[in-house]
């Protein structure tokens, strides 16, 4: 009986120590509040969007009700700051009640520490 104790208690410790060691140190998703630059150009069929917006969507589980960045499109172009890390990009836009094709479309982007361009082709 105190042989089998004694192996139970080895086989517990060693699935702590194996469940502690696969750990890397970082979390599953980003907790970071940091910011960086983005910029870039939003086309509806190949012409430059005339007007609207572009939200960069940056909340996760652990960052709720902080991600969202909504930057004016101006001939085109955007520029703004988002944060760093997952971001889930949507657009806005009077054209998309003009054509259904481009309404809720979605890209995902990782926004990196520096400055970020991105380009976005809507069908």
């Amino acid at each position: 009986m105190k042989t089998m104790r004694g192996w139970a208690a080895i086989a517990l410790t060693a699935s702590f120590v194996g469940v502690w060691g696969c750990d890397n140190g970082a979390p599953p998703v980003s907790t970071s509040t940091e910011e960086a630059p983005v910029h870039g150009t939003v086309k509806l069929h190949g012409k430059p969007l005339a007007s609207g917006e572009v939200q960069f969507d940056g909340n996760n589980v652990s960052r709720k009700g902080v991600g969202l960045r909504s930057l004016k499109i101006v001939d085109g172009k955007y520029e703004g700051k988002s944060l760093v890390g997952g971001n889930l990009v949507s657009f806005r836009s009077e054209a998309f009640a003009k054509d259904r094709g481009a309404a809720g479309v979605s890209k995902e982007v990782d926004v990196k520490t520096g400055d970020n361009t991105f380009d976005f082709e809507l069908p």
